[in-house]
């Protein structure tokens, strides 16, 4: 290489390095900021509560001389540093006032750094505004004293704090006397996170209760309300029933609510029967949501007609209310006669009777059989059905009468005698030939239908034979059933099937069959 090339090589890396070191002399680093507020760092972004005027300390270096250090306190310059040197460091308290407050600290050498941040003072305790049971303004304080018509209130309102609120704490304490001593009734709710309101259910005395309210921010103050809410009941209680007002039988349940305001002492029923009955009792002043309505179910004895039932019911304040409930008896007297067709037969030349005799008052029952005819006056059969001494309900018929004779068609009626003396009767008739039972002659006469006869006398046959086992086939169903024959007609092809002379030339027809089949086969194996 020639001397010339050798020295413009040399000056080229001269400018090199000069021209380098020249930019890493430009391009020095930006300040570093280091923050502290009451003892927390505090960077960008930082959010931090304080519950008074914070001590803020301010640590700055840069690698070139620092120009200028600000602190801006919601956009205006709240301190201002001029230093010297490549260094800061100061200490000092930061006056701002409640709530929520934007913090930029900027500090600018051969560059600039800004750090921003929120500083939320909150030195004062919550206030409320009350909605319920009284109402105050925002930052009122409650009144000493707040009378409420009833046990149960709600106790709201609306939150107001730099902050916000952590739990709501409500105490209430009633004094009261029972038996003799003295006694607290106490009742704690606690609110946590209410947000920008509360509400809280209390469940009141008859007279003074104290109230306590604690409102806790998240910084820990604390405000603190005292009061009494004095119940002032004037109102009875109220009842409602739900009973019949007119019954058969000889008692009836009936239903009994009762509501009050503050709470229940006493529900006392009386009715002619029953006499004095106390349903509910409770003494003690003591707050009891399960006394501010309560519900009965009682049955109560009724004399017959018109009866009388009075409910009274007093609240602990000593209001009290009554309300009569008229249930009237009126028993059913007339009894209800019913034959049971299905079951009663007929059987050569008697009938046999089922039935009974109810819902009424009977003193004495009986039954006979007469001819069909309306003029004739003949009894044929009578028995006894009830004769005993005393009123009774139900009667069971059960007996067996003899038929009229030399007649088709025969009556068999039922006398009952009410509690009154006044006899009821009921009539049914019976066919001695198909053993039909019907609510009137026509209804069992020869030339009608024979679909209700209970039993049926067997088909006349021109085989002598067959006619006498017929005749034993017949008697024979009648003694194994007592069920009612069926009143559907029987499908054409059921009477031949049935009939004993098929069967035995059916029986027959198959012997036949198994002879010659045997002889066939004796024939076969020869």
């Amino acid at each position: 290489m020639n001397p010339i090339t050798t020295h413009i090589s040399i000056l080229v890396c001269a400018c090199l390095v000069f021209s380098a070191g020249g930019s890493f002399v430009s391009s020095a680093a930006e300040p570093t900021i280091d923050i502290e507020i009451n003892n927390e760092q505090f960077t960008d972004g930082s959010e931090i509560d304080v519950r008074s005027n914070p001590t803020v300390d301010i640590s700055v270096t840069a690698d070139t001389q620092i120009n200028l250090v600000e602190l801006y306190v919601d956009g205006a310059a709240r301190r201002t540093f001029d230093p010297t040197n490549t260094s800061l460091e100061r200490e000092f308290q930061l006056h701002i006032n409640n709530g929520e407050h934007d913090i930029q600290v900027i500090a600018g050498a051969n560059e600039t750094t800004t750090i921003n941040g929120m500083i939320t003072k909150d030195g004062g305790a919550p206030f409320i505004g009350y909605t319920e049971p009284f109402k105050t303004s925002n930052k009122s304080i409650p009144p000493d004293v707040a009378t409420v018509p009833q046990a149960q209130v709600n106790l709201s309102g609306y939150l107001f704090d730099d902050s916000s609120v952590q739990s709501v704490e409500i105490e209430r304490r009633f004094n009261y006397s029972y038996a003799g001593s003295r006694e607290t009734s106490r009742a704690n709710h606690e609110i946590t996170d209410p947000g920008d309101s509360f509400q809280q259910k209390l469940l009141l005395g008859n007279g003074d209760n104290e109230i306590t309210a604690t409102y806790i921010d998240e910084m820990g103050n604390q405000r603190r309300h005292d009061f009494s809410l004095v119940v002032d009941d004037q109102r009875a209680p109220q009842i409602d029933t739900s009973a019949p007002t007119q019954v058969t039988e000889p008692s009836a349940s009936i239903g009994v609510t009762v509501t009050d305001n503050v709470k229940i002492k006493s529900v006392i029923i009386t009715s002619p029967n029953l006499g004095t009955k106390t349903l509910v009792l409770d003494r003690s002043p003591k707050p009891n949501t399960d006394r501010l309505q309560v519900n009965v179910q009682e049955n109560i004895d009724l004399s017959e007609g018109r009866n009388e039932i009075d409910i009274e019911a007093t609240d602990v304040n000593g209001n009290t209310v009554s309300k009569k409930l008229p249930i009237e008896y009126i028993p059913i007297i007339q009894p209800t006669i019913e034959i049971d067709a299905a079951n009663t037969r007929v059987e050569n030349n008697s009938i046999f009777v089922r039935g009974r005799i109810f819902q009424g008052e009977v003193t004495r029952a009986s039954i006979q059989t007469r001819p069909e005819s309306e003029s004739s006056s003949e009894t044929v059969d009578i028995k006894g059905v009830y004769t005993g001494d005393s009123v009774v309900e139900t009667v069971t018929i059960n007996q067996t009468l003899t038929l009229a004779p030399n007649e088709t068609v025969t009556e068999i009626r039922v006398l009952a005698t009410d509690s009154e003396g006044i006899q009821h009767e009921r009539s049914v008739w019976a066919n001695s030939n198909t053993g039909a039972i019907g609510d009137s002659p026509s209804a069992v006469d020869d030339s009608s239908s024979l679909d209700t006869a209970l039993t049926s006398e067997p088909s006349q046959q021109s085989d002598t034979n067959t006619d006498t086992e017929t005749n034993d086939a017949s008697s024979q169903a009648t003694i194994e059933t007592d069920t009612p024959v069926s009143t559907e007609t029987e499908p054409d092809y059921v009477t031949p099937i049935s009939t004993p002379g098929f069967g035995i030339i059916r029986f027959g027809i198959i012997i036949t069959i198994i002879v010659i089949s045997f002889t066939f086969i004796g024939l076969s194996g020869q």
